[in-house]
């Protein structure tokens, strides 16, 4: 899946490298800050292969656990989403290469609860408004 994917190849860091040059005499800080928006990137995309390492070892730990017939819960695809930014369609396509499924719509439901509770949450955040002190 990842070689596939070629995941495995950090084409950001040639992409920026593009823009800088095709940009930088519109936004002359590009090339001024031309080391250290590699070395983010650099940084971003290590940090992203360490999350997604984990995150390959704990789905497999899951479809492991699964019979033939079995469906990886919706549940345990949206800790993947939640805790790995796993979207649902790369935990199908992962399933699928082992011949599992994945309830998608129990994902679907806990996706929709989640962002219920995070609407709420911003609503009771910010209810008084930026000028109510009492």
């Amino acid at each position: 899946m990842l070689k596939k994917n070629n995941i495995n190849e950090n084409i950001l860091l040639e992409l920026s490298e593009v823009i800088i040059e095709q940009y930088r005499s519109i936004y002359k800080e590009l090339m001024r800050n031309k080391q250290f928006i590699s070395e983010q990137i650099k940084k971003e995309y290590i940090l992203f292969s360490k999350t997604l390492g984990i995150g390959l070892k704990k789905a497999e730990r899951y479809f492991s656990n699964l019979d033939e017939n079995d469906k990886l819960s919706g549940e345990i695809a949206f800790k993947l989403y939640d805790t790995f930014g796993f979207p649902i369609e790369f935990t199908v396509e992962l399933a699928k290469e082992k011949g599992l499924s994945v309830d998608v719509e129990g994902y679907t439901k806990r996706f929709e609860e989640h962002q219920k509770k995070s609407r709420q949450g911003a609503d009771g955040k910010f209810k008084g408004g930026l000028a109510d002190h009492s």
